[in-house]
């Protein structure tokens, strides 16, 4: 679904409405499954992507904040090697299958693998880094709630 099209619109007016109609206590849950099937209408395989990038930043957050100084440094080191790998896998894994295949391999057997590349997969991992860094200086304390963790990364008008 576009970003300026009628039907993000529509999404959007609908997601807003059943939030303010729903009890406080449920809202994340909401808001967050209501990302995810906007994640979905772009391309579903997007997904595991997501979720992968999400279940490894949310471990090492924790990582990073339990550990003592001496060890601290290795988590954010660790974190911010995840999110840039799998930002340059998961971004440029044709451009990267093209240099090791020739181009007549490539274009025959239809192998485009760009859609898994999660919407705004640059801003998703370059706010996941920003947030390993404020873990490491201390500017917020590591998130303990997984949905909400989620919800901060995956929020779907952040990225429109």
């Amino acid at each position: 679904m576009a970003l300026s099209s009628l039907n993000y619109l529509i999404f959007l007016l609908f997601a807003v409405l059943v939030y303010y109609n729903l009890p406080h206590r449920t809202r994340v849950t909401y808001l967050l499954v209501v990302s995810i099937c906007f994640y979905a209408t772009w391309n579903s395989w997007q997904l595991g992507t997501l979720v992968f990038g999400i279940v490894g930043n949310y471990t090492i957050s924790i990582l990073l904040s339990q550990s003592k100084a001496i060890n601290r440094n290795k988590w954010l080191i660790w974190g911010v090697f995840f999110n840039v790998l799998s930002f340059i896998v998961f971004r440029y894994i044709t451009r990267i299958v093209s240099i090791f295949l020739p181009a007549s391999v490539v274009s025959e057997s239809g192998y485009d693998v760009s859609f898994i590349a999660p919407l705004g997969m640059s801003f998703i991992a370059f706010k996941q880094i920003s947030y390993l860094v404020d873990i490491y200086y201390g500017t917020v304390t590591a998130e303990r709630r997984f949905f909400h963790y989620a919800l901060f990364v995956s929020f779907f008008p952040s990225v429109s």
